[in-house]
C-alpha cells in the first residue's frame, strides 16, 4: 500500500483519544464455544521510557482514571505462559495500532463495515441493473445507469463508497420526480447517468450526460450530503 492509499485510508477515520481507540479494540468478551474467535488488534502503548505491546484485556474505570490490563504479545513464542501488564491510562503517552486497516469497524464505530460485507463488482452491478428497472418503470423511458470504472479503484472502500453513492443518488432522485414536472424535466434533459470517481464532488450535465462524482474512498466525505444532491439534482432540472 502506498503513501496515497494510507492517506486514504486515514481521511476516512476521527481523530481518538489513546482511551478511546483502546475501548474500541478491547478484546470482545465471547465464549470461545459459543462464537469463533474474532481476529484481536495489536497495541503498542509507548510510556516515557518504555513501550508495551499486546492486546487490551480490559479496562477499568474508577472516579478520574482509567486503568488498561493489557494481554502482552509473545512475538518470539516462548511459552503457554500468560504475561498481564496492569497500567493506568495516564502513563500512556501514545498508542499505536498495528495493522490498523484491519479495524476500520472498531476504529471508525462501525461506520466503514468490515471487508467481508464490502460489495464486489458482480454485487454492484446487479445493485445498478435493479435501479435502472426501478428507474425506467417510473420514467417510462430508456434512461441509462453507467460506471466509469477506469476511474475507480476496486479496493473495498471505493467499492463500498461507489455502492452508497448510488443508493443515495437514486433514493434522492425518486424523491425529486414524485413531482411531476420535475419528472417531466428528468426525462427530457437527461439520457444517462454516469457514476465517477473523482477528487472533488460534483454533478454535471452535459448533452443529456448526468455525471455523478465524488471521491469514493472517502466514503460520505467524498460526496455530496443527501440534501446538497437533492439541491444539485434540483438546479441540473431548473437550468
Amino acid at each position: 500500500m502506498d503513501l496515497s492509499q494510507k492517506l486514504k485510508t486515514t481521511a476516512v477515520l476521527q481523530p481518538l483519544t489513546p482511551l478511546e481507540a483502546l475501548r474500541l479494540l478491547a478484546l470482545p468478551l465471547q465464549d470461545p464455544q459459543v462464537s469463533p474467535a474474532m481476529p484481536a488488534a495489536r497495541v503498542s502503548l509507548f510510556l516515557s521510557g518504555a513501550v508495551f505491546c499486546g492486546y487490551v484485556a480490559g479496562i477499568r474505570d474508577e472516579a478520574e482514571i482509567s486503568y488498561i490490563m493489557l494481554l502482552e504479545h509473545d512475538e518470539a513464542g516462548r511459552g503457554p505462559g500468560v504475561n498481564i501488564i496492569y497500567l493506568p491510562i495516564w502513563a500512556v503517552v501514545a498508542v499505536k495500532v498495528h495493522d490498523a486497516d484491519q479495524f476500520l469497524p472498531q476504529l471508525s464505530r462501525g461506520k466503514i463495515q468490515a471487508q467481508q460485507a464490502t460489495p464486489g463488482i458482480a454485487e454492484l452491478r446487479r445493485k445498478i441493473s435493479d435501479e435502472l428497472v426501478k428507474l425506467r418503470t417510473v420514467l417510462q423511458t430508456d434512461i441509462k445507469l453507467e460506471v466509469s470504472w477506469q476511474t475507480l479503484s476496486q479496493d473495498g472502500l471505493s467499492l463500498l463508497g461507489l455502492y452508497e453513492l448510488i443508493d443515495e443518488f437514486m433514493k434522492v432522485t425518486h424523491q425529486c420526480i414524485q413531482d411531476e414536472f420535475k419528472r417531466i424535466a428528468f426525462k427530457s434533459i437527461i439520457g444517462t447517468i454516469r457514476f465517477q470517481n473523482a477528487q472533488d464532488p460534483e454533478i454535471i450535465l452535459d448533452d443529456q450526460l448526468l455525471t455523478i462524482r465524488a471521491d469514493l474512498k472517502l466514503l460520505e466525505k467524498g460526496r455530496f450530503t443527501l440534501v446538497e444532491l437533492a439541491d444539485a439534482l434540483e438546479t441540473v432540472l431548473e437550468a
